[in-house]
């Protein structure tokens, strides 16, 4: 079961937006009608049925997407993950967060991946983080120091394990469907001081990270599928970007 590669590199992808949001919490408050309206659609019926079969991660490819609703103890946001370019011989992957606690609106956050292959749980040691362009809102987007890039990508892969036990076959309920033949597996991450031990439930049919559902085993973290296509992405970056001279590269 070569699953542990879509939740390693679903990390990466997150680590910069997720520690903001982590360390802030305490001290910023709430919109709670956003709050309120992104646990509606957390809680809807499943749209439709989607049949199974054995796992197998689906390749990468310009245009996927996969949007989510992610609860961090009492506060729901919502995160559109999408594959916007190609980028030499890796993609640009764009993470998009609306939080309740940001009130300058969505934040974006647009990376070159490279070296991983999905399926591939040896590509996970490859994966590189090149240029990284964020945007908060209408601000102007910005491109991150070089060093941000692989810096972060190094720093992530070798700041957690991830140990996954053999893989059950069931069925996860979310609302973006009902998902017959997911793969329910067991992750436990270490990320720093940090630890999150969780219940992930993976699917073929699923783009980018293949995850339908994850919950945390203390109750304090959850990951719900709102809704996924494999084509129509396109970047929500807008503006010119701020340092956005010279070349853009691993």
């Amino acid at each position: 079961m070569n699953s542990n590669q879509p939740v390693a590199l679903r990390l990466v992808a997150c680590v910069l937006g997720a520690a903001l949001a982590m360390t802030t919490s305490a001290c910023v408050s709430v919109n709670e009608k956003m709050n309120a309206d992104h646990k509606t659609l957390a809680n809807k019926a499943p749209a439709k049925t989607v049949s199974g079969g054995a796992y197998k991660a689906m390749p990468w490819a310009v245009g996927q997407w996969a949007f989510y609703a992610i609860r961090y103890e009492d506060v729901w946001s919502t995160q559109r993950v999408s594959i916007v370019e190609k980028a030499g011989d890796g993609y640009w992957l764009e993470v998009e967060t609306i939080d309740p606690k940001n009130d300058n609106g969505p934040s974006r956050m647009k990376m070159q991946v490279k070296g991983y292959v999905p399926g591939d749980p040896s590509s996970v040691t490859r994966l590189r983080l090149g240029t990284v362009i964020t945007q908060n809102g209408d601000a102007q987007a910005m491109r991150a120091p070089p060093f941000i890039g692989p810096l972060t990508g190094g720093w992530v892969l070798s700041s957690f394990k991830i140990d996954v036990s053999k893989g059950k076959s069931g069925t996860a309920k979310v609302p973006a469907g009902t998902f017959n033949g997911a793969v329910k597996v067991y992750t436990d991450t270490k990320w720093g001081p940090v630890r999150v031990q969780a219940d992930t439930w993976l699917h073929k049919a699923i783009p980018i990270w293949g995850i339908a559902r994850s919950k945390s085993r203390d109750g304090n973290h959850e990951q719900r599928l709102l809704d996924f296509g494999t084509s129509g992405a396109t970047t929500k970056i807008k503006g010119p970007i701020l340092g956005g001279a010279g070349p853009m590269g691993f």
